[in-house]
């Protein structure tokens, strides 16, 4: 059984060898996980995409987004509501839209003015700190992703945006941990129960 101490812990040593990559190395392996997301039926159908803003050393969005853009699609990027400690889905139509928000990460300007309805989101990529085979996520400790996730239609595509290193056998989970559809590295795509296949 893991405390929360060594889950504070564990957190603590991901964190610290996502930051070891340089941006460069950053950027590289974004470029391939992109280029193995496009590839996802899940991608290919969605219209209506709840993406993430990058912050930090976490994998890089913005060519996710063009191209979501690109292709017609909608692009919906998370508004931080710390009172009601949620995530408020709010349409954009490019990274010009955004500015700092809560701890300094980008969100739309316009804030929970104009939400999208959560019905319209076809598709969710998700940031984390780390992710084991089974689909699992370990976040960065405030639950804002927990709850918003646990309130969702249990057929809504969540998929996990990572770089290889954050992969683990097995995170430590409670029974209400919700699993990724699927997590998506440079490396390759991990589908809980399935075999994993290489990008190429």
């Amino acid at each position: 059984m893991y405390s929360k101490y060594s889950k504070a812990l564990l957190r603590e040593r991901m964190l610290s060898l996502r930051d070891s990559l340089s941006a460069e190395e950053r950027e590289a392996k974004g470029r391939q996980i992109a280029r193995l997301l496009e590839r996802l039926r899940e991608f290919q159908e969605a219209e209506s995409i709840l993406a993430y803003a990058s912050f930090k050393s976490e994998v890089p969005t913005g060519d996710i987004i063009h191209l979501v853009l690109e292709q017609g699609k909608r692009v919906l990027l998370p508004v931080v509501e710390p009172e009601g400690r949620r995530l408020i889905p709010v349409e954009v139509r490019g990274l010009e839209e955004l500015a700092p928000g809560y701890a300094g990460i980008p969100e739309p300007r316009q804030g929970p003015r104009n939400p999208a309805l959560l019905e319209e989101v076809e598709l969710i990529l998700v940031p984390g700190v780390a992710f084991d085979l089974q689909g699992h996520r370990l976040g960065y400790g405030k639950g804002f992703y927990d709850r918003f996730l646990a309130n969702l239609k249990s057929s809504l595509s969540k998929i996990g945006l990572a770089y290889e290193l954050q992969i683990l056998e097995r995170l430590p989970v409670r029974d209400h941990d919700l699993p990724m559809t699927a997590v998506v590295t440079e490396k390759r795509v991990i589908r809980p129960g399935e075999e994993n296949f290489e990008g190429r």
